[in-house]
């Protein structure tokens, strides 16, 4: 990084949240600078599990992968019933395609 340099997305935060945004954002031709307090990004990320956190685990049925949820199915079936497991696949598939 230069001083002096300008973006025009700074986002704060390298968790899974944060590379997101900066990774989207750079795809559509923003400059991006993406800030994390520690080393190495999506440290958050490598310590999820238990089924819980990955949407992406080969299950589907919306239906099915939200019991998992316990008490927050409800609260979660909107959202995953809009960006289920297959689009959110696609969705990552298209993103990392053009990346390379």
């Amino acid at each position: 990084m230069i001083m002096g340099d300008t973006w025009d997305l700074i986002v704060i935060g390298g968790g899974p949240a944060g590379m997101m945004a900066a990774g989207v954002a750079a795809s559509r031709g923003q400059k991006v600078l993406l800030l994390e307090k520690n080393s190495s990004l999506g440290n958050k990320l490598r310590i999820t599990g238990g089924g819980r956190c990955n949407i992406t685990n080969n299950t589907p049925d919306t239906r099915r992968l939200l019991k998992k949820y316990g008490e927050a199915e409800q609260f979660l079936f909107s959202a995953f019933a809009q960006h289920d497991v297959e689009a959110t696949l696609k969705f990552f598939h298209t993103w990392t395609s053009h990346q390379s």
